[in-house]
């Protein structure tokens, strides 16, 4: 009897929509010539759910996603989870499944509502590059309105 090995390579029909997948190495980029595809392709192993390790050739659209959660540096994915969802796309003039990869925050400790319980003076927080744009125009538009309301008393007071 011949005994036939799974693949090693991470495949559709290995994962299902929602599922949770570990990065568990720094991957590797591989060159066109290194591929049977004719273009660079990047590498990387993770986990599945059942703890099988597989090899993902992780599509461009989830790298820019995970360089966006976690920067460019791949070391710093090593233990990184990611959300599975496996999307219809014309792959050559083919419809196939496609496996994309959403990243999941860290675990983060929660922050009382009311700071004046917090036991130290500083707060670290853990933001995507994309959430710390955000936030640095909601705090630009916040000044903005603050800058307003004062050369709008300044000016009641004048009058008065």
């Amino acid at each position: 009897m011949v005994k036939i090995k799974a693949s090693m390579w991470l495949r559709p029909k290995d994962v299902n929509n929602g599922e949770i997948i570990t990065i568990v190495d720094e991957g590797k980029s591989k060159s066109a010539d290194e591929t049977p595809f004719g273009r660079e392709v990047f590498e990387i192993g993770v986990r599945l759910p059942s703890g099988e390790k597989k090899i993902w050739s992780m599509n461009r659209t989830t790298q820019r996603r995970c360089i966006e959660a976690w920067g460019n540096e791949t070391k710093n994915w090593i233990g990184k989870r990611l959300r599975i969802e496996l999307k219809e796309q014309n792959v050559k003039g083919v419809m196939k499944k496609v496996i994309y990869g959403f990243p999941i925050a860290d675990k983060v400790t929660e922050v009382p509502a009311d700071m004046s319980a917090a036991k130290e003076e500083e707060i670290t927080v853990t933001l995507t590059v994309r959430e710390a744009i955000q936030l640095m125009a909601l705090l630009s538009k916040i000044k903005a309105q603050l800058e307003n309301d004062v050369q709008t008393t300044n000016a009641v007071h004048l009058c008065a």
